[in-house]
C-alpha cells in the first residue's frame, strides 16, 4: 500500500508539473524588442524612396527621443518625438505590453497630437498574421490627379509578421530582427456623383525590431491608387526608409 501511495504521489507531481508553463522566464516579451524608458534615443539615416523603392535624393539624419509618457486606453504609452535639423517633425505614442507593441492611430503630428483615436497593434510576438479592424469611416475631400473629390472613406490595417528571425545588414553591422509588415488599405467612394467611382489606396510598411534595440529599420514603400479591380491608376511617391546608425538604451 505504501508503494502504491508513493507511485500515486509521483503521478500527481508529474501531472502538476506538466500543467505549468514551460520555461516561463524565457518567454520573449514586447518590451524586449521595444525598450521603453524616458531618455532612450535612436539616431537614424533617412532617405526617400522612388517609384521602384530605391533610395534617391539627399540623406537626412533623424533623431527619435522618448520624452515622456501618458496613460491612455488603460495602457502606458511613451511619447516618441522625432527631430530633423533640430525641428520636431513627428510625435508618436508607443506601448509595449506583454506580447504586443501598440501605437495610437492618427496621433502623428506636430503641435498637440489628437489622443482620442484608436489603438492598433504593430507587432504580435509569436503570431504570423492578423487583421486590425476598421479604424476610420468618414467623409472627406481628397486630391486625385489634380482634382478635388468629395469621398466616403474606410480604412483597414492588416499586419503580418514573418515566423522566425531575419538577418539585417545596416552599415556593415549585422542584426537579428523580427520583421513586421503592415498594410494600410483605404477604400474611397466618390460622393455627389451620378457615376460613383471607387478608389483604393495602399501603402505597405516594414518595421524590423532587434532585441534590446527597438526599431532598427523602418521602410514605408511608395503608395499607389488602384481601381476597384486592383489595377494601378497612379503611383504616389516618395516612400521613405529610416535605418539605425546608433542608439542609447537605458
Amino acid at each position: 500500500m505504501k508503494q502504491i501511495s508513493i507511485f500515486l504521489a509521483f503521478i500527481f507531481f508529474a501531472t502538476a508539473c506538466s500543467d505549468s508553463p514551460t520555461n516561463p522566464t524565457n518567454q520573449m516579451l514586447a518590451s524586449d524588442y521595444m525598450p521603453m524608458a524616458i531618455g532612450n534615443y535612436w539616431i537614424y539615416e533617412y532617405t526617400q524612396l522612388d517609384a521602384n523603392n530605391k533610395p534617391f535624393g539627399d540623406i537626412s539624419i533623424d533623431s527619435t527621443v522618448i520624452v515622456g509618457k501618458i496613460e491612455k486606453f488603460n495602457k502606458t504609452f511613451y511619447t516618441f518625438v522625432t527631430y530633423r535639423s533640430k525641428q520636431a517633425i513627428d510625435t508618436a505614442y508607443w506601448s509595449a505590453d506583454n506580447l504586443t507593441i501598440s501605437t495610437i492611430a492618427n496621433a502623428r503630428n506636430t503641435g498637440t497630437p489628437k489622443l482620442d483615436n484608436t489603438v492598433f497593434q504593430m507587432l504580435k510576438i509569436g503570431v504570423s498574421d492578423w487583421r486590425i479592424d476598421v479604424l476610420k469611416i468618414d467623409s472627406m475631400t481628397i486630391t486625385f490627379k489634380g482634382k478635388l473629390l468629395p469621398v466616403w472613406v474606410q480604412s483597414i490595417y492588416h499586419g503580418y509578421r514573418n515566423v522566425g528571425d531575419d538577418t539585417i545588414h545596416i552599415k556593415n553591422k549585422e542584426y537579428i530582427a523580427l520583421s513586421t509588415k503592415v498594410i494600410w488599405d483605404s477604400r474611397y467612394e466618390t460622393l455627389h456623383s451620378s457615376n460613383p467611382q471607387v478608389l483604393l489606396h495602399r501603402q505597405p510598411t516594414y518595421i524590423y525590431y532587434a532585441k534590446n534595440l527597438g526599431r532598427i529599420l523602418i521602410k514605408k514603400e511608395t503608395h499607389s491608387w488602384f481601381d476597384s479591380k486592383d489595377n494601378i491608376l497612379t503611383i504616389l511617391f516618395p516612400g521613405w526608409r529610416r535605418q539605425l546608425l546608433r542608439s542609447h538604451i537605458k
